[in-house]
């Protein structure tokens, strides 16, 4: 091996360990982090900003803490709604509707964010009168 090969192997062995060293003592903030939550529930409250921008406060069960709780978290232009398979308008959704849907939770330097990926209206499909 050259001494030239030998050096960037060594700068990048000590680069590694302080990387390391600092995660280790603290030096550095913790990973980001981002999931996706999938889940049902039904819409306790809509607050719109815009047409495709706002506010949605679900009331859902959470599995991990086994237990009823309410979130909420932002709706964006990039958030699918759709309604029976089909895209639907942010304002098809009020207050009392039961929903599917995806969240992503992201915590990112010490602050954790909502943000609906997808939510999905299921309605009743009228009866051919049996």
């Amino acid at each position: 091996m050259s001494i030239k090969g030998f050096m960037e192997r060594r700068a990048i062995w000590l680069l590694a360990g302080l990387v390391i060293g600092l995660q280790w003592v603290g030096g550095c903030s913790k990973k980001d982090s981002s999931e996706l939550i999938t889940l049902k529930g039904r819409i306790e409250k809509v607050r719109r900003t815009t047409d495709t921008t706002g506010e949605l406060t679900v009331r859902f069960f959470h599995e991990k803490q086994n237990m009823e709780i309410v979130g909420t978290a932002a709706v964006t232009p990039e958030t699918r709604i759709e309604r029976n398979g089909g895209p639907a308008p942010f304002q098809d959704l009020a207050e009392g509707m039961q929903v599917n849907g995806q969240v992503r939770s992201e915590k990112k330097d010490g602050q954790r964010t909502y943000t609906a990926v997808l939510i999905q209206i299921e309605t009743p499909k009228a009866s051919s009168g049996d």
